[in-house]
């Protein structure tokens, strides 16, 4: 199965702008959307969820498996996989389904099309 194929579900989601699949050290590997520049959105997400988990890990309090943030205009979500990271950009409003269906119906064949854990 191809990313794109697995993650064309995503596209039915309220408000979605973006999604985008990276490495842990940011390179972008696959991207559905528009108006945002993949490569620099890729670095600066990495290097926010390798710092959260750094820190969480540091503290004693488990490694984080999804983080949310909420800008003025936007919605960032990203996902902890096995060797990457998926990250949603969601407009204001966004649906507030977006972690179970992501939980429920992508994570889990984004894997296994990664090459990780099936």
């Amino acid at each position: 199965m191809t990313l794109q194929r697995t993650l064309r579900p995503l596209l039915t989601l309220e408000g979605l702008r973006m999604v985008l699949v990276l490495t842990r050290d940011g390179l972008p590997i696959e991207m559905l959307g528009h108006g945002l520049r993949a490569e620099v959105l890729a670095a600066e997400v990495a290097a926010v969820a390798e710092a959260a988990r750094n820190c969480y890990r540091t503290l004693g309090l488990g490694m984080p498996r999804h983080h949310r943030v909420t800008l003025e205009e936007h919605e960032v979500v990203t996902v902890a996989l096995e060797n990457h990271y998926l990250t949603l950009v969601l407009g204001i409003p966004s649906s507030p389904e977006v972690l179970p269906f992501l939980y429920q119906n992508t994570l889990q064949p984004l894997e296994v099309a990664l090459g990780g854990r099936s």
